[in-house]
């Protein structure tokens, strides 16, 4: 007998009568901690591997870069960001993982952007942001990046900027609905989901969709869908087979919250919660059939925890190959 792997099904789904889920595993797992504790970082995902950049140690704001390697459940140093920034994001483009942005040591903002080559361990500057921002939402779709909102040091804003790679300039885009920032964003089906944050006055329920494509004088590139069902502040979110997968801690509640969002029916449900983990200003990734939550602050100060959530797992199928006959 030969054994089939069907394909990948999430947690709750009906498996077939003849499959066989090769895990029964808690789908939230404890993995090897940051090698410092630290919020308010990006991260990224690059050839299976997660990047932790920059954020806030219990010593300040820092320019560590650190990567980590799911397989062997291991940490290694990798050359600091040379701006050291925290309330910040990743995206990669081109092979080079971009850092744009941020709050300085200083508590000021700044525009300056910089990207980390993961095959040389170097960085290099880019085209500053046409204004300093920090507390964005970022996500790149189709070879560019996309920068929605954040605090620009007096106010949150609604701004929108794309960053074409090839001429190295950011331009203007249509503005969000709403104004905020800390929100999270990712790209699911030819649009990219911009979910929750703060307005400075209170948490931001909204989630609105972006079109891209639809960016131009004559057509509204902006939708809006039924909002987040938990207020969040500050959360993460990241895509695994066109399903968003958002997590955060609760304002109002102030327990760690887990949501899964089905754009295509534009609805929300909850998901299995992590116990004991509650976490804020963290970083959330998405890689292969897992959601990553990097660092943050618990209760008890900085949070060097990284945990993984299976959002996807493989059903293996008998299929019988041998009998009378067979050749």
């Amino acid at each position: 007998m030969s054994v089939a792997v069907a394909p990948l099904v999430r947690p709750g789904a009906a498996p077939t009568p003849t499959s066989l889920a090769i895990s029964s595993e808690p789908r939230w797992q404890n993995r090897a901690a940051l090698p410092t504790a630290r919020s308010r970082l990006a991260a990224a995902t690059y050839e299976n591997q997660i990047y932790a950049i920059a954020g806030e140690t219990a010593a300040g704001v820092t320019g560590l870069t650190q990567r980590y390697d799911p397989l062997a459940d291991t940490w290694s140093a990798l050359a600091d960001k040379p701006v050291a920034v925290a309330d910040v994001g990743a995206a990669v483009l081109g092979g080079l993982i971009y850092v744009p942005g941020g709050r300085l040591a200083s508590g000021e903002v700044t525009a300056t952007v910089e990207v980390y080559d993961p095959g040389a361990d170097t960085w290099d500057a880019r085209a500053s942001l046409p204004v300093a921002l920090s507390g964005y939402a970022l996500a790149s779709f189709e070879g560019r990046l996309y920068l929605f909102g954040g605090w620009n040091g007096a106010d949150f804003v609604a701004s929108v900027y794309e960053y074409d790679p090839a001429a190295d300039e950011w331009l203007e885009r249509t503005r969000m609905p709403t104004a905020r920032g800390f929100a999270a964003a990712s790209a699911s089906g030819g649009k990219i989901y911009v979910i929750g944050g703060t307005d400075g006055k209170g948490p931001q329920h909204a989630t609105e969709a972006y079109v891209p494509s639809r960016d131009s004088q004559v057509a509204n590139p902006w939708e809006t869908l039924t909002p987040a069902p938990a207020s969040h502040s500050v959360l993460g979110a990241a895509t695994i087979a066109d399903t968003l997968y958002v997590v955060g801690r609760e304002d109002q509640a102030g327990g760690f919250s887990a949501w899964e969002f089905r754009p295509e029916r534009n609805q929300w449900q909850p998901l299995e919660l992590a116990a004991g983990f509650a976490p804020e200003w963290m970083s959330v990734v998405a890689l292969q059939t897992h959601i990553y939550v990097l660092g943050g602050l618990q209760a008890d100060g900085q949070g060097g925890q990284l945990v993984a959530y299976q959002a996807l797992y493989t059903n293996l199928i008998p299929v019988v190959t041998g009998g009378e006959g067979e050749q």
